[in-house]
């Protein structure tokens, strides 16, 4: 969680944590298809 007077600053600081913690950390992300199937996607794949 981020807090500040004004959002602009918290969306900026959350997005930079974010891109921080994804260059060290690996986040896998799992897609959801609407036939209902389901992937893992591994983190250096795009």
């Amino acid at each position: 969680a981020v807090s500040s007077p004004h959002r602009a600053d918290s969306f900026a600081a959350a997005q930079f944590l974010m891109d921080e913690i994804k260059k060290s950390v690996p986040i896998w992300k799992q897609e959801h298809r609407s036939d209902g199937s389901t992937e893992w996607v591994h983190p250096e794949q795009k």
